[in-house]
């Protein structure tokens, strides 16, 4: 089964020749629409919460109740601008180690001393493999 939404339709398709079937959202009673419509936000906005366990380099991260909070309010931000943008094309800060994190703030430097100082650490270990 698949599904695609063009203007006010949802349009589903089967296999096996099952017939497609069409749902038109203007024809739901306006206390549906309404259900609908404060549902799907709750739907799209928890979805931000859902932060992945590992960055692109692989190494696990602690996802915290505070990333969450600031994913979900990153989103509510966006819709509560009036933009008619569904997708948020803004660019996420990357997300951070938390011991490195700890690390940056015990030592007093930047995140970024202490991500250099592991990457290099890293490519030693390759190095002399």
């Amino acid at each position: 089964m698949k599904n695609v939404m063009t203007g006010n339709l949802v349009k589903w398709t089967f296999e096996d020749n099952v017939p497609p079937l069409t749902f038109d959202c203007t024809k739901a009673s306006g206390a549906n629409r309404a259900q609908a419509l404060v549902y799907g936000f709750n739907v799209r906005l928890t979805r931000m919460a859902a932060l992945p366990r590992a960055d692109k380099n692989g190494n696990v991260i602690t996802v915290t109740e505070r990333m969450r909070h600031d994913a979900v309010a990153e989103g509510i931000a966006h819709y509560e601008s009036a933009t008619d943008a569904w997708e948020m094309r803004t660019v996420r800060a990357p997300t951070q180690n938390p011991v490195w994190a700890a690390m940056a703030e015990k030592r007093g430097v930047g995140y970024d001393v202490i991500a250099a100082e592991h990457a290099q650490a890293d490519l030693d270990v390759l190095a002399a493999m």
